[in-house]
C-alpha cells in the first residue's frame, strides 16, 4: 500500500452497518482510496472494498491479510 491513507472518522464517512466492505462514502461519494481505522488499513475503490484488508497486533505484528475484490473476500490468512 503506497499511497497515504485516510483516516476514519464518523463525521466524513457513511458505510453500510450490515457489510462494511460493500458500501463506504466519504464527503457524500463512493470512497475510492486506503482507509485507515486503528489498526486496520483497507483498500476502496468506488465504495467497495477492493484490495488488500491489513489489521495489525497491538505489538504491530499482523494479525490477518486478506484480498477484496468489489467487496467480496477472495482469500486471507490469520495469525494467533
Amino acid at each position: 500500500m503506497k499511497t497515504e491513507a485516510i483516516k476514519y472518522n464518523e463525521i466524513d464517512f457513511e458505510e453500510n452497518i450490515y457489510d462494511f466492505f460493500t458500501f463506504l462514502m466519504y464527503k457524500g461519494k463512493p470512497f475510492t482510496g486506503i482507509l485507515q481505522d486503528g489498526k486496520w488499513i483497507i483498500e476502496f475503490k468506488n465504495g467497495n472494498a477492493k484490495g488488500r484488508s491489513i489489521d495489525y497486533y497491538d505489538n504491530g505484528q499482523i494479525a490477518s491479510d486478506e484480498i477484496y475484490n468489489d467487496g467480496n473476500y477472495v482469500e486471507g490468512k490469520e495469525w494467533h
